[in-house]
């Protein structure tokens, strides 16, 4: 059985930067349930579900490994597919 990871952001931007070609990338900041810090890229339509439902202290159920792309990704307020998550510094 797969480790489920929980998370939780403690910073998200004020507006949605346009990094890269997608204008509609996000960069949030989370926690593990070992405080360990996490930085996490989301990109297309997702993001905006996130940037309009979602603020700081929501917790994400994460399932599958912290690295490369993660899989049947649940929050409380969507499911996602595909998100890319990896360790962030300070």
């Amino acid at each position: 059985m797969e480790k489920v990871d929980y998370l939780k952001i403690v910073r998200r931007p004020l507006v949605v930067p346009p990094i890269g070609e997608h204008p509609w990338q996000m960069h949030m900041y989370c926690l593990d349930e070992n405080k360990n810090k996490w930085s996490v890229i989301l990109t297309g339509d997702l993001v905006k579900t996130i940037y309009r439902k979602c603020k700081q202290g929501v917790t994400l159920r994460c399932k599958g490994e912290h690295k490369g792309v993660l899989e049947e990704m649940k929050m409380k307020l969507f499911t996602a597919t595909s998100l890319n998550i990896h360790k962030g510094g300070d």
